[in-house]
């Protein structure tokens, strides 16, 4: 069965469709995730207790001292984004439900990083932190619509917020999109299955 992330389906199906097997493969290949290989692996649980433990900017700017050079103009950039997006906002945090969607024989797992009530509305919000994989309204619907089925969220509560862009992205799907994905996720498999 095989099992995968919403970021990575999302990435994959809006991909050129003479990339998609190739892409498909290559996740085949990579194995199950391993943190130590997430470029933003301590920046995602600061940017969640931001508001959760009351947490104040300049402790996330403090993480930017802790990681590698390499990552120090990417966290930064990102903090600052995320900066930018949160202040003047009245926010509350909750937990954010984790969820996975299965159609077939496949798996798509899904774990928002933030569940906000922001400006008195509900929002279930996907992080998107990396700048070398461009979100697209096309890409956002399918996260969108996988994070509210999965996670029980109304769909137009959930909303995939691309710090590089300073984007929300909400679902504009059509009536059809159920069957869309449907087809996605059989030729995900077969490319998954295929040798």
């Amino acid at each position: 069965m095989p099992e995968i992330n919403v970021s990575d389906f999302s990435y994959i199906v809006t991909s050129n469709p003479q990339l998609k097997k190739g892409r498909t493969q290559k996740l085949k290949g990579r194995g199950e995730y391993q943190h130590y290989r997430d470029f933003y692996v301590s920046l995602r649980p600061a940017l969640k207790g931001l508001v959760k433990n009351k947490k104040s900017f300049i402790e996330l700017q403090a993480i930017v001292d802790r990681v590698s050079e390499k990552k120090r103009p990417h966290y930064k950039s990102l903090i600052d984004k995320f900066i930018g997006w949160i202040q003047g906002k009245s926010v509350q945090q909750f937990d954010s439900p984790k969820g996975v969607y299965t159609y077939a024989s496949t798996r798509i797992i899904c774990n928002p990083e933030l569940n906000y009530i922001v400006e008195n509305n509900a929002k279930l919000i996907k992080l998107h932190l990396n700048g070398s994989q461009s979100m697209t309204v096309k890409r956002a619907n399918y996260i969108c619509y996988i994070m509210s089925e999965s996670c029980g969220f109304p769909l137009e509560q959930c909303v995939v917020l691309d710090l590089h862009q300073k984007r929300e992205f909400k679902f504009q799907g059509g009536d059809d999109f159920e069957d869309e994905l449907y087809r996605e996720i059989l030729l995900f498999e077969s490319n998954f299955m295929a040798d």
